[in-house]
Protein backbone atom coordinates (compact mmCIF):
# COMPACT_ATOMS: atom_id res chain seq x y z
CA UNK A 1 0.00 0.00 0.00
CA UNK A 2 2.68 2.07 0.58
CA UNK A 3 4.83 1.45 -2.33
CA UNK A 4 1.19 2.18 -4.25
CA UNK A 5 0.38 6.01 -2.72
CA UNK A 6 4.07 6.80 -2.58
CA UNK A 7 5.66 5.97 -5.28
CA UNK A 8 3.62 4.60 -8.39
CA UNK A 9 0.80 7.17 -8.10
CA UNK A 10 2.76 10.60 -8.47
CA UNK A 11 4.62 8.86 -11.05
CA UNK A 12 1.30 7.88 -13.29
CA UNK A 13 0.12 11.20 -12.48
CA UNK A 14 3.05 13.25 -14.45
CA UNK A 15 1.39 11.56 -17.77
CA UNK A 16 -1.28 13.90 -16.66
CA UNK A 17 -3.83 10.71 -16.63
CA UNK A 18 -7.30 10.72 -15.20
CA UNK A 19 -7.77 10.37 -11.34
CA UNK A 20 -9.30 6.94 -12.08
CA UNK A 21 -6.92 5.64 -14.46
CA UNK A 22 -3.89 6.51 -12.24
CA UNK A 23 -5.92 4.23 -9.38
CA UNK A 24 -6.64 1.63 -12.08
CA UNK A 25 -3.15 1.55 -13.53
CA UNK A 26 -1.42 1.91 -9.87
CA UNK A 27 -3.19 -1.03 -9.20
CA UNK A 28 -2.52 -2.85 -12.13
CA UNK A 29 0.95 -2.17 -11.87
CA UNK A 30 1.51 -3.44 -7.67
CA UNK A 31 0.04 -6.57 -8.74
CA UNK A 32 2.32 -7.15 -11.32
CA UNK A 33 5.38 -6.20 -9.66
CA UNK A 34 3.65 -8.17 -6.98
CA UNK A 35 3.84 -11.84 -9.19
CA UNK A 36 7.19 -10.86 -9.87
CA UNK A 37 8.33 -10.03 -6.16
CA UNK A 38 6.82 -13.07 -4.71
CA UNK A 39 8.40 -15.31 -7.16
CA UNK A 40 11.80 -13.75 -7.56
CA UNK A 41 12.93 -16.08 -4.47
CA UNK A 42 12.25 -19.40 -6.50
CA UNK A 43 14.77 -17.84 -9.12
CA UNK A 44 17.54 -19.27 -6.48
CA UNK A 45 16.26 -22.58 -7.54
CA UNK A 46 14.70 -22.62 -11.14
CA UNK A 47 16.93 -20.03 -12.58
CA UNK A 48 14.19 -19.17 -15.26
CA UNK A 49 15.10 -15.56 -15.72
CA UNK A 50 18.93 -16.42 -15.83
CA UNK A 51 17.90 -18.30 -18.98
CA UNK A 52 16.34 -15.87 -21.12
CA UNK A 53 16.19 -18.07 -24.87
CA UNK A 54 14.50 -20.57 -22.65
CA UNK A 55 12.54 -18.03 -20.59
CA UNK A 56 11.26 -16.53 -24.65
CA UNK A 57 10.96 -20.15 -25.49
CA UNK A 58 8.47 -21.03 -23.15
CA UNK A 59 6.62 -17.80 -23.16
CA UNK A 60 6.12 -17.27 -26.80
CA UNK A 61 3.71 -19.88 -27.43
CA UNK A 62 1.80 -19.18 -24.42
CA UNK A 63 1.31 -15.62 -25.36
CA UNK A 64 0.80 -16.04 -28.78
CA UNK A 65 -2.13 -18.06 -28.36
CA UNK A 66 -3.38 -15.46 -25.82
CA UNK A 67 -3.10 -12.89 -27.47
CA UNK A 68 -4.52 -14.33 -30.89
CA UNK A 69 -6.90 -15.33 -28.81
CA UNK A 70 -7.64 -11.68 -27.51
CA UNK A 71 -7.65 -10.22 -30.82
CA UNK A 72 -10.06 -12.38 -32.01
CA UNK A 73 -12.31 -11.82 -29.35
CA UNK A 74 -11.86 -8.08 -30.11
CA UNK A 75 -11.85 -8.02 -34.06
CA UNK A 76 -15.32 -10.17 -33.29
CA UNK A 77 -16.75 -7.76 -30.54
CA UNK A 78 -16.98 -10.44 -27.92
CA UNK A 79 -15.07 -7.67 -25.69
CA UNK A 80 -13.25 -4.68 -26.31
CA UNK A 81 -11.02 -2.14 -23.86
CA UNK A 82 -12.12 1.05 -23.15
CA UNK A 83 -9.54 3.90 -24.14
CA UNK A 84 -10.85 5.53 -20.95
CA UNK A 85 -9.19 2.49 -19.23
CA UNK A 86 -6.11 2.59 -20.94
CA UNK A 87 -2.99 4.20 -21.39
CA UNK A 88 -3.14 4.70 -25.11
CA UNK A 89 -0.64 2.78 -26.60
CA UNK A 90 -1.63 -0.43 -28.32
CA UNK A 91 0.96 -3.29 -29.94
CA UNK A 92 -0.93 -4.97 -32.33
CA UNK A 93 -4.98 -3.83 -31.48
CA UNK A 94 -4.21 -4.52 -27.95
CA UNK A 95 -3.31 -2.37 -25.22
CA UNK A 96 0.04 -2.48 -23.46
CA UNK A 97 -1.53 -3.94 -19.83
CA UNK A 98 -2.69 -6.60 -22.04
CA UNK A 99 0.80 -7.89 -22.99
CA UNK A 100 2.18 -6.82 -19.88
CA UNK A 101 -0.57 -9.43 -18.44
CA UNK A 102 0.48 -12.12 -20.74
CA UNK A 103 4.04 -11.83 -19.85
CA UNK A 104 4.21 -11.67 -16.45
CA UNK A 105 1.73 -14.26 -15.23
CA UNK A 106 2.88 -17.20 -17.55
CA UNK A 107 6.74 -15.98 -16.23
CA UNK A 108 5.60 -15.93 -12.65
CA UNK A 109 3.62 -19.57 -13.28
CA UNK A 110 6.87 -21.11 -14.79
CA UNK A 111 8.19 -20.35 -11.25
CA UNK A 112 5.63 -21.95 -8.67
Amino acid sequence: MLLRLRILRPLLRLLSLPACLVNLLTGLLCLLLGCLAITLPLERFARVYRSPVRLASTLMPVVAVFIAWDEIATVRGVWWFSPRFTLGTSILGLPLEEWLFFLVVPACALLT
